[in-house]
């Protein structure tokens, strides 16, 4: 992402650092877009990340059960 904006201009390596932070009315603009869209990637990737460790906690206790059965003799 870092890469994107930078390569689309959005991103300079001078202050204000965002090109749309130079414009008050485009700034809200900029703020709105990563209030919506950013807030939304986040609360997503968090909600994938404590699924998977909700799933590895889940893994992590059937695997000891299963190692600790008895095998059955013929």
């Amino acid at each position: 992402m870092t890469f994107e904006h930078i390569w689309h201009g959005e991103v300079v390596p001078f202050f204000p650092f965002l090109t749309n932070a130079a414009d008050p009315a485009s700034a809200w603009e900029m703020i709105f877009e990563m209030a919506t869209s950013g807030v939304g990637m986040a609360v997503l990737v968090t909600a994938v990340w404590a699924v998977m460790v909700i799933a590895a906690k889940r893994i992590e206790k059937v695997e000891p059960a299963l190692e600790a059965a008895p095998l059955h003799r013929r």
